[in-house]
């Protein structure tokens, strides 16, 4: 943490510098992204808005190794007015370094569900309850499933841990894989973990290890035991395939369900076109209420809290949260949205459409973890040697606690 904090202290000292730049082009704006894979989507946005506004122009960027780029821009004292980002630790050091907005009063806010306003909060420095950002698209993950497969056995969605349990037994004495894991590439290991680390632990515990006030060793073993029985429900060479080659895999059918986000459905589905999928939240626990779909905000706008265009800012951001803007970004991008106006009405996320009516919703763990602290190759490890679970635990602990520097 020493480290952020003088990460965001040095930010801040970029940011201070512009108070003496020149005089910026009037109605002119530079807005910037992180998310390189969204650019078409927001460049139709900016032309449509450019076009109903002839007197306005907009520059805009969204490179590689954006965040990089992005904290070259600050030492150079060019804070971009508009900046598109992750609710992640980019947005956490950005607003430590106190050089964002604070966007609480736009109508816009009212609109955005409670559960990804509380993860900025959450991301604030003493959580404190102001919007630094606006949620605006959201991603999800749990468990990708075979709808054929599960009708042609007479399966329904196991909405808990032993219900869920039941469905891997049936699918086993079937002849059937149950799941199929892509573990060759760590980070595939992220939907197995984060759902667990979410219901069982809680998020008072990502606010609380980031401080140093407790450990993934005596609060995480269940989590670890339950993954450890999860993949006895897997192929035998677990790490033998990667996300790419498991997509066409699972795409031609060689199991029932997948751990994984709402972005791999695209990639799956190009596999093979006829596969019918469909989502549900992993039921950590026997308690359905407490089986929360993890999804966690993938972009938000930000405004530099010093922009000479605060108006015309507001403005454009006003201008995409329309709902028909909102809606044609979901389905561009197959993303979630964060207002409660729109929803996204893909039949192959069906499965979780309850979980978000409800704002049954968690975050990901990984946008409260250090930069640096890759719990997936840890997770690799461990599963690929089934066992050792406290061997584990230390070794997330260990690794947190190199980057975290509290």
């Amino acid at each position: 943490m020493k480290n952020r904090l003088l990460a965001a202290a040095a930010l801040a000292g970029c940011a201070l510098l512009m108070t003496g730049c020149g005089k910026k082009e009037e109605n002119h704006l530079e807005i910037f992204s992180t998310k390189m894979e969204n650019q078409a989507i927001l460049q139709s946005f900016i032309d449509e808005y450019t076009q109903a506004n002839p007197d306005v122009t907009i520059e805009f960027n969204s490179p590689p190794d954006a965040s990089t780029v992005l904290r070259t821009k600050l030492t150079k004292n060019r804070v971009p007015d508009i900046i598109f980002m992750g609710g992640d630790m980019t947005f956490r050091d950005m607003s430590e370094a106190e050089i964002l907005m604070d966007l609480s009063d736009m109508e816009e806010a009212d609109r955005i569900k409670e559960a990804y306003k509380e993860q900025v909060y959450n991301l604030n420095p003493d959580q404190e309850e102001k919007l630094y950002g606006l949620p605006y698209a959201t991603n999800a993950e749990g468990i990708i499933y075979n709808v054929d497969i599960f009708k042609e056995q007479g399966l329904e969605i196991p909405g808990t841990w032993d219900e869920l349990m039941d469905v891997c037994e049936k699918l086993k004495n079937a002849g059937i894989q149950p799941f199929y894991f892509t573990l060759k590439d760590s980070w595939t290991g992220g939907p197995l973990w984060i759902p667990m680390t979410y219901d069982l632990a809680g998020m008072d515990f990502f606010l609380d290890r980031r401080e140093g006030k407790t450990t993934f060793l005596g609060t995480h073993e269940e989590a670890a035991e339950k993954i450890l029985t999860l993949i006895q429900y897997g192929q035998e060479d677990l790490l033998g395939k990667g996300y790419d080659d498991g997509n066409i895999d699972f795409a031609n059918g060689k199991a029932a369900m997948m751990f994984q986000g709402n972005w791999a459905i695209p990639n799956i589905q190009k596999a093979n076109p006829e596969v019918n999928l469909d989502m549900f939240a992993l039921p950590v626990t026997n308690d359905e209420n407490k089986n929360a779909i993890i999804s966690g905000i993938d972009v938000m706008p930000t405004i530099y809290k010093d922009t000479k265009e605060e108006e015309l800012a507001k403005d454009f951001i006003s201008f995409i949260f329309r709902d028909e803007k909102v809606k044609a970004y979901i389905e561009d991008q197959f993303a979630f949205p964060s207002v409660d106006t729109v929803v996204q009405d893909n039949v192959s996320v069906a499965g979780v459409a309850d979980k978000f009516a409800q704002g049954n919703i968690g975050d990901f763990a990984d946008h409260y973890y250090p930069t640096g602290f890759d719990f997936t190759v840890t997770l690799q490890t461990f599963v690929s040697k089934q066992g050792d679970v406290e061997g584990f635990l230390k070794k997330l602990d260990k690794e947190y606690d190199k980057y975290n520097s509290f």
